[in-house]
């Protein structure tokens, strides 16, 4: 058979391309050179049958092709933990799901009608059925690596190809086995692009290439990959379906393809909860970002706004007093100019978490904008929140110093004319000298 050269040349070439690229992880590569070398010398005492009848070659066959299999997933394995190390949970129920899928698929079609096979003894139907279990855990092996989260080279891509193709095309062999088709054309329409694959796989130039952990993303949502989960999914119901039709509204393997649906629907669940956990994760996430300032880290203009709204709201129920100052860092602009903007943009790190430190729980500070922040205290009084913000002022960071202007709310008025009046405070602290707190003296406007 035209394929048994191709599968020596295909061994062959991962040999060399081991040696040409010298890959990190030689192991996979030799354990997948051996398994060719393996279902070749099979190939070859399946070849040489017709022309010694009284030798049993198909048993003889049977030997290197059945040792292939644990070299096949020896390598698989190994490939694995090399590019696979960290793992999420979406990729695991990913594969499973497929896996599931692909394992109804196989039983139904190829070890189902071994089983029943009553041509065949004992040790002929176990021998039979060592074939597609073995392609079964390869497929699974190979399915992993597929939905592993990471950026795949061309030659990783050409490998899981190689490794599919390897499993389906001992599938196909082994289902038109006992067909009225010509064996040798099976084995060389397969076998031919399969073996060119293992060694366009390792002759590549990127087999030496470490895989890289893949860009950050939602789990699950590439087309591909939904389109492969939709697939695998559909696979119990198109048995069903299929069995249903052609035997006469019998469908003789009900048992497997109930347990099969019921794994794939709780596999299914299981995936979606997940999806939804990290999606209101993510939303928690983001409603921090929206409502936290970057640089500082403290709440941002939106979130000020925001709480403001809340606590007059709640003060005007209670009757607690409520009072607002806005701060100003004297002289911002000369210090970025002389020391840069990194050093001022550190100055406003440091200065928030130190002035954050003096606040005390009820208060709350949040940038306003640029140098200018926003402190809000409720239940204080006035002589209080001045004591609190002269505190602040002193434990300012760089031998630096702010102006503030300070508003307490009259009961009625809105948050822009309180924001107004300690803003006109905060310019009278400017235009009185800076490094001071000065307090508005403007009647406040009802809202």
């Amino acid at each position: 058979m035209l394929a048994t050269g191709y599968g020596f040349a295909a061994a062959m070439m991962i040999v060399i391309g081991v040696r040409l690229h010298a890959p990190r992880n030689k192991a996979p590569w030799y354990s997948f050179a051996a398994a060719l070398t393996l279902w070749a010398t099979g190939d070859l005492c399946y070849a040489w049958q017709p022309s010694s009848p009284g030798w049993p070659l198909t048993q003889a066959a049977d030997v290197p092709y059945l040792l292939s299999y644990p070299a096949f997933i020896f390598g698989a394995q190994s490939l694995l933990r090399t590019r696979s190390a960290s793992r999420g949970r979406a990729e695991t129920l990913d594969a499973a799901i497929v896996s599931t899928g692909f394992t109804l698929l196989t039983w139904a079609f190829v070890i189902r009608p071994i089983m029943d096979d009553s041509t065949l003894t004992t040790a002929q139907r176990l021998l039979e059925l060592a074939y597609p279990a073995g392609d079964v855990l390869l497929f699974i092996m190979t399915v992993r690596l597929l939905t592993a989260s990471e950026e795949r080279t061309t030659s990783h891509r050409l490998l899981i190809g190689a490794i599919l193709a390897q499993s389906f095309y001992d599938l196909w062999y082994t289902a038109t086995s006992n067909l009225d088709v010509n064996i040798d054309a099976v084995v060389d329409v397969a076998g031919i692009p399969t073996y060119t694959l293992w060694a366009a796989a390792a002759l590549h130039r990127s087999m030496n290439v470490p895989a890289a952990p893949a860009q950050t993303r939602v789990e699950g949502h590439s087309p591909r990959r939904l389109v492969l989960l939709a697939v695998a999914t559909l696979l119990a119901p198109a048995v069903l379906a299929a069995q249903g039709m052609s035997g006469g509204g019998v469908v003789v393997d009900w048992p497997a393809i109930t347990i099969s649906s019921v794994v794939l629907f709780l596999l299914v669940v299981w995936r979606m909860s997940g999806l939804v956990t990290q999606l209101q994760t993510q939303a928690a996430q983001l409603r921090t970002m929206a409502h936290n300032d970057a640089l500082t880290g403290i709440p941002n203009r939106r979130a000020w706004d925001l709480e403001l709204s809340n606590r007059m709201a709640s003060a005007r129920r209670s009757g607690d007093s409520l009072t607002v100052a806005l701060l100003d860092i004297d002289h911002f602009k000369r210090y970025n100019d002389a020391f840069g903007h990194p050093a001022g943009d550190q100055l406003l790190r440091d200065g928030a978490a130190a002035w954050r430190a003096h606040l005390g729980a009820g208060g709350l500070l949040a940038r306003y904008g640029g140098e200018e922040f926003a402190v809000l205290f409720t239940g204080c009084h006035l002589d209080e929140a001045i004591a609190v913000l002269d505190r602040m002022r002193r434990a300012t960071p760089s031998g630096q110093s702010f102006s503030a202007g300070l508003a307490v709310w009259g009961g009625q008025e809105s948050p822009e004319a309180l924001i107004s009046r300690a803003d006109e405070a905060l310019y009278g602290a400017k235009e009185a000298g800076r490094n001071r707190v000065e307090v508005s003296t403007t009647l406040p406007a009802a809202a």
